[in-house]
């Protein structure tokens, strides 16, 4: 990891100066699934500089967790009228509860975000969510 640190450096300047948005904002893609996957993106890169970076980069970490908690409120505000990310339980259900349970659950806490906690409950006590996850704990 020789070059851990221009590396971190270079993402943590890239990402000050962009703002990438977690929904598809036009009303076609709204309330569908997010564009290229990018909750699971950057669910995935808070995992990392959480939980796995060698070093200790708060400004990214910082960076990250709010990306988490505004792509959370966005899930949560879609949710307020739906029952699932899409018109019914689907892939894309799958892809974030898994993203929510291990990231969001944990990191963030739900408390803030009562549609997606209602949302994650309904899909953890599916019999196939219990018998996938009951191994991991």
């Amino acid at each position: 990891m020789k070059n851990a640190k221009p590396i971190a450096a270079g993402c943590a300047a890239a990402i000050a100066t962009q703002s990438i948005p977690a929904f598809a904002d036009n009303d076609h893609d709204r309330g569908r699934f997010p564009r290229d996957a990018t909750f699971t993106t950057l669910a995935q890169q808070h995992g990392y500089f959480h939980h796995r970076c060698p070093e200790d980069l708060p400004f990214v970490k910082n960076h990250y967790t709010e990306v988490l908690r505004d792509m959370l409120g966005t899930l949560d505000r879609h949710l307020a009228e739906h029952d699932y990310v899409t018109e019914r339980y689907s892939v894309a259900d799958i892809a974030i509860y898994a993203d929510v349970h291990v990231r969001g659950l944990p990191d963030i806490g739900l408390g803030e975000f009562p549609h997606v906690q209602r949302w994650h409950d309904t899909i953890a006590a599916r019999p196939a969510t219990e018998r996938a996850w009951t191994p991991f704990g």
